[in-house]
């Protein structure tokens, strides 16, 4: 009986390497093209945020130094530490500007890297506007796809008066920034289970813009 087992055991093929190799994981073909996909729609996002840089900063170091107002405020403010976190409008720390001077602190530290000029002074509120457009972008495809982000990012570059103040060295590009970042923090606070940390965040950018432009970053408190 023995032998007879054997003899069945050495009739039986041999399963060779070929035969027992698993046929191609459909799953990672999927998670290719997934990640393909995903890299296109950053296309839109990459073209909608250097049209508006592009349209924020273009020849910026051509022009003079915006509002002259908040510009000396930004040379008084690189002198000394006193008068960079006071905010001081004068050389001498003594008066300080019409608003919270986190805008003033950006422009500060912009001089203090490159240098007291136009570019230096401008170029963070260009960054800030194009920083928004970007972050809209992200927010509205989260909930409406691709397409919508790309109209509403497009939308928001091209709106006049958003191209007029993204080029001057005011509070408003910083402002909106805050906003739009408080905005998206709320949605996904609402979205997540725990949402308790990024509802803190949204308060923390809402501050951030009160400490920009004061009261006025209450207006979309309801909405909020």
């Amino acid at each position: 009986m023995l032998f007879r087992s054997a003899r069945v055991a050495k009739g039986v093929p041999r399963m060779t390497a070929e035969a027992t190799t698993p046929f191609p994981d459909a799953s990672s073909g999927s998670a290719r093209t997934a990640a393909l996909a995903s890299r296109l729609d950053r296309v839109p996002l990459l073209a909608v945020t250097l049209l508006a840089f592009a349209l924020d900063a273009w020849r910026l170091h051509e022009g003079d130094l915006g509002n002259t107002y908040y510009a000396a405020a930004v040379r008084s403010m690189t002198l000394s530490a006193r008068n960079f976190f006071f905010g001081a409008f004068d050389p001498g720390g003594m008066i300080t500007v019409d608003k919270p001077p986190v805008f003033l602190w950006v422009g500060a530290l912009s001089a203090r890297l490159f240098g007291y000029s136009s570019w230096s002074l401008l170029l963070p509120s260009a960054i800030a506007g194009a920083a928004t457009v970007a972050l809209l972008w992200i927010l509205v495809r989260r909930r409406f796809g691709p397409f919508a982000a790309t109209i509403a990012g497009v939308t928001l570059a091209l709106t006049p008066i958003t191209v007029a103040v993204d080029r001057l060295n005011l509070p408003e590009p910083f402002f909106i920034l805050a906003l739009v970042g408080a905005a998206g923090a709320v949605l996904r606070g609402l979205e997540e289970p725990r949402g308790l940390r990024w509802m803190a965040l949204a308060g923390v950018l809402v501050g951030v813009a009160f400490n920009t432009k004061m009261l006025a970053a209450w207006i979309p408190g309801p909405a909020l």
